[in-house]
């Protein structure tokens, strides 16, 4: 792989070149993982009865600080691919590349859910259930099926794309990956330089920039490596259409906009395989509680479990 700007060759045929480019690299999840939501009771009640998951829109989360994350990441790799004396060209598609994937970051509707490969969390416990809450056990490949099944029945065809990927933490996987678009983009942005025309880099280079952003949603600092997070990202093709479905719920005072994915179960999908109940709620009628509640939903088949984790009170 190039080392720098100065070594990568204008491409001979660009539409032959953009055609031979890939989507997305992240890798997908064997089809039986478990994945865990930490959840309040609240959360854990909407999602048996009302039968959803709420997706959360991304810039009003951490995740507004993990685009910055991925902004950053790519201006340092820029400055590592550059030469000592930067080239006029270098200089002009570090601006367009900043101003470029900044306007594509805040433009589109992205909404999203947060999972963890992790059973029994101290961590996670503590941040989102507030230790007395419950985990939700969902099977990965009925989740993602039910899902897909219900946004198509439910939403405009091609308004709505669902990507479920687990968090990279891995520095070096995150920079193998934007390397990679990143050279992309020069060879596009080479072309459009040498027609004069702008518009040319965001014609062609529509997928690599998307690809950015699709990476933005799952990269984060090794620092939050604990928890473990596996995530459920909706993106909508038409912002008009975003306004239409978007909902608000109130959290500390604050609009929060949300989305609804519906989880009706019309195959008889066994998507939920456990729940389980908090390790400072160490009451025997909470477990009772629960295998009551979820009888009363028809859900007899989800095991009731109690956290491993030892509290001293």
């Amino acid at each position: 792989m190039k080392n720098k700007f100065k070594d990568i060759k204008r491409v001979a045929n660009i539409d032959e070149f953009v055609d031979s480019l890939e989507f997305d690299q992240l890798p997908m999840a064997g089809q039986e993982i478990p994945l865990y939501h930490y959840t309040s009771i609240y959360g854990l009640e909407g999602i048996i009865k009302n039968k959803e998951l709420w997706l959360s829109k991304s810039e009003f989360l951490n995740d507004k600080l993990e685009l910055k994350y991925t902004l950053d990441t790519i201006m340092m790799l820029i400055e590592q691919f550059m030469g000592a004396d930067k080239i006029t060209e270098e200089l002009v598609f570090k601006e367009w590349i900043k101003r470029s994937i900044q306007n594509k970051f805040f433009s589109l509707e992205i909404y999203t859910i947060s999972l963890s490969t992790n059973k029994d969390s101290n961590l996670l416990w503590s941040n989102y259930a507030n230790n007395d809450g419950y985990n939700i056990e969902f099977v990965y490949s009925e989740l993602l099926h039910l899902l897909s099944e219900n946004i198509a029945k439910s939403h405009e065809p091609k308004k709505v794309f669902i990507f479920p990927y687990a968090v990279i933490y891995n520095k070096e996987k995150q920079l193998k990956l934007l390397r990679k678009e990143l050279i992309n983009l020069y060879k596009i942005f080479l072309y459009a330089f040498d027609k004069n025309d702008e518009s040319l880099y965001y014609k062609y280079g529509a997928k690599p920039l998307a690809n950015i952003v699709t990476y933005s949603i799952f990269f984060k600092d090794s620092s939050f490596h604990q928890e473990e997070e596996f995530r459920f990202a909706v993106y909508f093709t038409d912002e008009s259409y975003a306004k239409k479905v978007t909902k608000f719920r109130i959290r500390n005072g604050i609009f929060i906009p949300y989305i609804p994915l519906s989880v009706e179960n019309y195959n008889n999908r066994k998507f939920i395989q456990s729940i389980t109940i908090g390790p400072k709620n160490s009451l025997d009628i909470a477990e009772a509680g629960m295998e009551h509640f979820l009888d009363n939903n028809d859900m007899t088949e989800v095991e009731v479990k109690k956290s491993k984790i030892p509290y001293r009170y």
